[in-house]
């Protein structure tokens, strides 16, 4: 008896172990087709607010809009693109007095050093530093060409698909079930406080940058309104990212390069780790390692879109869980409360 019983636990273990793989296998074949798809469908999610917005207060027909919404849409993501097209722009104009400003950091840091003593050529030592020129900055400028370009496809199939499902969901008076209209309420919640607390983010460290003159303070302003979507690594990426451009800043004194990088800081950690938690509540609770480990699984599928998708995608999972009892146990695992026994525990709907 004992036999059978280990055999079929064995035999279960491997089909969830193939199943998993064959999963994981399909996510990454079809990501090309599902990432917009999946980008869509949370931006359509995130975007019905406004829809229903304009049709109570302003009387418009629903498809009319959601017409308007896209366009809103579309006009707030050219409006990004330019800003982003002229910081770098900016950047390679300056990429020669930059390299100055490197150059004599480097020369400062050497002189500094004992290398009389260490028996250190000087020459040697600066030798790869020299081949960074500004026009190698330049070139580095002219590939991101490519990149945009190919950000620009991905958006228009993100656009095809954000028509089909905000005009689908339009025309559609009857709601699917009770359980996918909580769990879908619970989702846009979580997008919109997200999306609110990044703009913050975003706007706080870019006004910080802005006003001590650090160059390229839009586009640092806007990677950290896009690096708060990506839990713990995004806010210390958006702290760090900014730090070269500003030792290389000419003119720039040691009180503004402490205020650039301590400003932008304290920002992160206030919404990130005392507001943040307050607006979610708990029922986007997730361990910190569980959202570790679902950013390095996306992260290895999709790429950098998949980091910004796992937190998303993480909360999704736990609330399909949680409305079940059979699954609530792995949805409080998730949560890091093993020991808490989950008929104790609230459904979604109840938190």
């Amino acid at each position: 008896m004992d036999t059978s019983k280990d055999a079929s636990r064995i035999q279960t273990t491997c089909l969830i172990v193939l199943s998993t793989i064959a999963v994981a296998f399909s996510l990454y074949w079809l990501k090309p087709v599902l990432i917009p798809f999946v980008l869509a469908l949370f931006l359509a999610i995130g975007l019905a607010p406004v829809v229903n917005l304009l049709v109570r207060h302003l009387r418009l027909p629903r498809m009319l809009g959601v017409l308007v919404t896209l366009i809103l849409a579309i006009l707030v993501l050219v409006l990004l693109g330019v800003a982003i097209t002229g910081s770098l722009r900016g950047l390679a104009d300056n990429a020669d007095l930059y390299q100055a400003r490197m150059q004599e950091l480097l020369d400062q840091a050497i002189e500094l050093l004992p290398l009389e003593s260490l028996r250190i050529n000087r020459e040697q030592l600066l030798q790869p530093f020299s081949q960074i020129s500004g026009k190698a900055v330049r070139d580095l400028m002219l590939n991101t060409g490519g990149a945009v370009a190919n950000l620009v496809s991905n958006g228009v199939l993100v656009l095809i698909f954000l028509c089909f499902i905000m005009f689908g969901r339009s025309s559609r008076s009857v709601s699917i079930s009770n359980d996918w209209d909580e769990i879908e309420s619970n989702v846009r919640r979580y997008i919109i406080v997200k999306s609110i607390l990044s703009v913050a983010t975003g706007f706080l460290v870019g006004l910080a940058l802005w006003i001590l003159d650090i160059e390229l303070a839009v586009l640092f302003g806007l990677l950290a309104f896009l690096l708060n979507f990506i839990p713990s690594i995004g806010s210390i990426l958006g702290v760090v990212l900014p730090i070269p451009v500003i030792l290389v800043t000419p003119g720039i004194s040691p009180a503004t390069i402490i205020l650039a990088i301590a400003i932008p800081g304290t920002v992160e950690f206030v919404i990130g780790n005392i507001i943040e938690p307050r607006l979610m509540g708990k029922r986007f609770d997730l361990h910190p390692i569980v959202i570790m480990m679902a950013l390095i699984f996306w992260g290895m599928l999709w790429g950098v879109i998949g980091m910004f998708l796992a937190t998303p995608l993480l909360v999704v999972a736990r609330l399909l869980l949680q409305e079940h009892e059979m699954t609530r146990p792995i949805a409080e695992l998730l949560s890091g409360r093993v020991g808490q026994k989950a008929a104790d525990q609230p459904s979604i709907g109840q938190t």
